[in-house]
C-alpha cells in the first residue's frame, strides 16, 4: 500500500478496501456518469452504490470529466473510490454516517482520451446516462463536427457518443439510452434533446440518426435535490484519521435527497433506485416541483450568497445565522418570491421554513464560494424569473432581488483590469465562470471606470443575467442606483437600510 507523505496514512485503494473488509466487485457497466464532482458524485454515485449493496440494482459506472481541468486522475490515483459522509438532525441533534463508494469501474478524460470516452458507445450494457455541468452545460454552442478531437460543449460530447453508438449497434433499437440530465435548467431533457437534434441536422449526421435518437433514446426532465458542501476542507484531518485512510475526494452531503424524475409511464422503472429505500419519485407532471425548488432552495444561495461574501461571510449557515443578512434572506423568500409561485401559500410556505432549516445544520459546512460556481447562468435561471413574476404581479420592482443583482455585478467586478488597477479588495477567488462571462463582466466595468456610466454597466450585463427572458422597465436604473450605494455605503449599510419598512 502507498502512504501519503503528509498524513502518513494508507492512502485510498482497492487494495486497501479489501484489506479492511470492503470488496469492490467488478460491475457491469451501466451509467455513463457525466460529470465527476462534488454533487453527483454525493448524489447520483451514491445512490447507485447504495442500490448496489441492496442487492436492488448490479451497476458500474464510467465517470467522464466535463471540462479540460478536474478530478479525473485524482480519481484514478484512487482505483475509482471516494468516501461520501452524510450530516443530518435526529431530534434536533446532529448525526453523521460514512460510506465507501465502490461503483466507479471507469474514469475518462475526454480531453486526453477521447477515442476511450467514444468507446463507452460500444459498451452493450449500457443503459443510462446521468448529467451535471450546471445551468451553463445545457446550452447550444455551435461548432465543427469531429469524430477526432473533443468539442467542448456537453451537448456536442453526448451527441458524438450517441452517433457512436448509433453506428456501432447498426441503429439498433434495443441500445438507445435513458438520458436524467440533474441540470438546474427548465426542461433540462427536453432541452438537451432539442440541442442533440440540432447538432445532428447541422452536421447532416443523417435522417436515420436522428430518427434513432428521437426513437429508441429517452430524454427526461427531471429535478435533483441535495445540498452538497463538497470537500471537508477544515475537518478532513479529522474525519481521515477515523477512516484509516486518505482521501482526498471525500465528500460531505446532507442526509436529506430527492431525485424526482417527469416519467408519466414509468419508463425509467427498471432504474428502481426507491426499491433501496431512495427518494425517487416518478411524477406526470415535473413543473410544479422544479418551480418550488429552483425559486427557493437554488435562488435563495444564488439571490444572497454575492451579498454575503462581499459581507466576508464564508458559509451558508452563517450567512443565515447573520444578523442582517439572515433577515433578509427570509424576507426575499416570503414576500418577494413565494407569492409569486402557483403552488398552495402553505405549503410552500412550509417547504421555506424547511429549506432555511436545512440551511441553519451547523454540521453541514456549505461555503459561500463553492455556490457561487457559474453564478451568472444560475442567477437567469434561478432568480430572474422571480423578478419578472413579481414585477408583473405588483407593476413594481422587487427590492431586495434587485439588490442581489446588484450584489452580484458588484461582486464580478473582480473580473476587470481596472479593479485590479485601483487595488481594491477583490473577490475573484469566487468568481469561477464561463470564460466569456469573465470576458463581458471585465471589459463593461473596465467601460464603467473610463465613463462613469452605472447604468449603462448594468444594461450591458441585463442579456447574460437574464438569458431570454425580458427584464422589466425600470430595472436598469434601480440596480444601478444600488450598484452605487453599494460602493458607496458598503453592502452591510445597504442590507440594513433594505430591513426598514
Amino acid at each position: 500500500m502507498v502512504h501519503d507523505a503528509q498524513t502518513g496514512l494508507p492512502r485510498l485503494s482497492r487494495e486497501l478496501a479489501a484489506a479492511a473488509g470492503h470488496p469492490c466487485p467488478d460491475r457491469p457497466l451501466r451509467i455513463i456518469q457525466f460529470g465527476e464532482g462534488n454533487f453527483l458524485r454525493c448524489f447520483a454515485g451514491w445512490m447507485i452504490d447504495c442500490a448496489n449493496r441492496t442487492g436492488v440494482l448490479d451497476c458500474g459506472i464510467a465517470v467522464v470529466q466535463p471540462l479540460a481541468c478536474g478530478t479525473a486522475d485524482l480519481l484514478r490515483e484512487q482505483d475509482g473510490l471516494y468516501t461520501v459522509i452524510l450530516k443530518g438532525l435526529r431530534d434536533s441533534t446532529p448525526y453523521s454516517e460514512q460510506q465507501l463508494i465502490t461503483a466507479v469501474q471507469r474514469i475518462i478524460n475526454p480531453y486526453v482520451q477521447w477515442r476511450d470516452f467514444l468507446d463507452l458507445a460500444h459498451v452493450e450494457s449500457l443503459r443510462w446516462f446521468v448529467s451535471n455541468t450546471t445551468e451553463a452545460g445545457i446550452v447550444y454552442s455551435p461548432c465543427e463536427m469531429s469524430v477526432d478531437r473533443c468539442p467542448d460543449s456537453f451537448p456536442a460530447k453526448l451527441t458524438l457518443l450517441l452517433y457512436e453508438r448509433f453506428r456501432h449497434f447498426a441503429a439498433s433499437s434495443r441500445h438507445g439510452l435513458q438520458i436524467l440530465p440533474c441540470e438546474l435548467n427548465a426542461a433540462n431533457g427536453r432541452t438537451l434533446r432539442e440541442i442533440v437534434l440540432r447538432h445532428i441536422h447541422e452536421w447532416r449526421l443523417g435522417s436515420g440518426f436522428e430518427r434513432w435518437v428521437s426513437d429508441c433514446n429517452r430524454f427526461f426532465d427531471t429535478l435533483v435535490d441535495r445540498v452538497v458542501p463538497g470537500y471537508p476542507r477544515q475537518e478532513a484531518e479529522q474525519l481521515e484519521r477515523q477512516l484509516g485512510y486518505h482521501d482526498r475526494l471525500m465528500v460531505v452531503g446532507e442526509a436529506f435527497h430527492a431525485w424526482i424524475i417527469e416519467d408519466p409511464h414509468n419508463a425509467t422503472a427498471e432504474l428502481s433506485l426507491e426499491k433501496a429505500g431512495l427518494a425517487v419519485k416518478r411524477v406526470s407532471d415535473l413543473a410544479p416541483y422544479r418551480e418550488r425548488k429552483v425559486r427557493i432552495l437554488n435562488g435563495a444561495h444564488t439571490g444572497m450568497v454575492p451579498a454575503a461574501l462581499l459581507a466576508g461571510l464564508e458559509t451558508v449557515q452563517q450567512m443565515v445565522s447573520h444578523a442582517t443578512l439572515g433577515l433578509l434572506l427570509r424576507a426575499m423568500l416570503l414576500e418577494e418570491v413565494i407569492p409569486q409561485l402557483a403552488l398552495d401559500p402553505q405549503e410552500t410556505r412550509l417547504y421555506a421554513e424547511d429549506v432555511l432549516a436545512r440551511f441553519s445544520n451547523p454540521a453541514i459546512r456549505h461555503y459561500l464560494a463553492d455556490i457561487a460556481l457559474n453564478s451568472v447562468a444560475k442567477f437567469s435561471v434561478r432568480v430572474a424569473p422571480s423578478i419578472v413574476a413579481y414585477y408583473r404581479a405588483h407593476e413594481a420592482l422587487p427590492p431586495i432581488l434587485c439588490f442581489s443583482l446588484a450584489a452580484l455585478i458588484t461582486l464580478y467586478r473582480a473580473c476587470s483590469d481596472s479593479a485590479r488597477r485601483d487595488g481594491v479588495v477583490l473577490y475573484d477567488a469566487c468568481i469561477r465562470d464561463d470564460a466569456r462571462v469573465v470576458q463581458t463582466f471585465g471589459a463593461a466595468w473596465d467601460d464603467f471606470a473610463r465613463q462613469g456610466d452605472s447604468r449603462a454597466l448594468v444594461c450591458s450585463l441585463l442579456p447574460m443575467t437574464f438569458g431570454d427572458q425580458v427584464p422589466p422597465d425600470g430595472l436598469a436604473e434601480r440596480v444601478a442606483s444600488l450598484v452605487q450605494r453599494i460602493a458607496r455605503d458598503g453592502v452591510s449599510e445597504v442590507t440594513r437600510s433594505l430591513l426598514v419598512p
